[in-house]
């Protein structure tokens, strides 16, 4: 009698720093649970992992990666708080890379005040500091590999935290002066490992998010990424007046033909009535 191979263990992440989240996406656990359980034979099993009021961002991040490292999870799928997951989000399962992203979007501010909006996936410019975020044309792969990549939606196989050199140095020197090792507090219920950080200048000026920072130290390490541009994820974002503004500017740079014809279709429909 041969037994049904072991469905893949995801363990879901998800750091909440204020505390919240949408309704969307804890729905979309349910739906997940439905996905893995109507699979014949079924492929992967879900768990979910969180932490509320954890900052900043990379330290929740990596009081996540010590509770994923508990678990037998072969996976860890980071989804941040604000996102608004749809049918096709799980098309990452579809690829095998150390590490594959979904396509997230985000705001890009333009010179002459437009707004945009910008892929978070990334290659490094040359010679500099700065990542590109990739601008895919209508007829390109849908799969292609990046050099660094946002966590909105990003599935790390396990072995890439594991490995001790994605693990950052531990010490430190406190306030003091005094020089100490954060690993000295393993006991404590605080402690995280050291694996992702934000990197800033002496001056405060950011470098690179804590994000990019991990994704890219991977890459430069041989480990493959790759985004599916097809396996798209929703941003939720509260808005204030401002935010409106900027959304319909958004829209008008967008869709700002197809508007434009569907405004004077209606012109045209009122006066044939009148």
């Amino acid at each position: 009698m041969s037994l049904l191979p072991k469905p893949v263990h995801v363990a879901i992440c998800i750091p909440m720093d204020d505390g919240m989240t949408n309704a969307g996406l804890m729905q979309y656990q349910q739906v997940l649970a439905g996905w893995g359980l109507n699979q014949k034979p079924r492929q992967y099993r879900f768990s979910l992992l969180v932490n509320t009021f954890m900052r900043p961002v990379e330290y929740a991040r990596n009081l996540l990666v010590r509770d994923f490292l508990k678990t037998d999870a072969q996976y860890l799928w980071f989804i941040d708080a604000d996102m608004i997951p749809t049918s096709s989000t799980t098309a990452i399962f579809e690829v095998d890379a150390d590490m594959v992203c979904g396509r997230a979007h985000a705001f890009q501010d333009y010179p002459g005040g437009k707004t945009g909006v910008k892929i978070s996936a990334h290659t490094k410019e040359k010679g500099s500091d700065l990542f590109l975020n990739i601008l895919p044309k209508d007829d390109d792969l849908i799969v292609q590999d990046v050099e660094a990549c946002g966590t909105a939606s990003l599935l790390i196989k396990r072995h890439v935290l594991e490995d001790p050199r994605m693990h950052l140095p531990t010490a430190y020197v406190d306030g003091d002066g005094v020089a100490k090792d954060i690993n000295d507090e393993k006991d404590k219920e605080s402690w995280a490992p050291a694996v992702f950080r934000t990197l800033y200048k002496p001056n405060g000026m950011l470098v690179r998010g804590e994000d990019i920072d991990f994704t890219y130290r991977a890459t430069q390490l041989g480990y493959s990424l790759k985004i599916h541009l097809g396996a798209e994820i929703g941003h939720y974002k509260k808005m204030d007046v401002d935010g409106v503004e900027r959304a319909a500017r958004q829209a008008l740079i967008r869709h700002g033909a197809k508007i434009k014809a569907l405004m004077e279709a209606e012109v045209r429909k009122e006066a044939v009535n009148v």
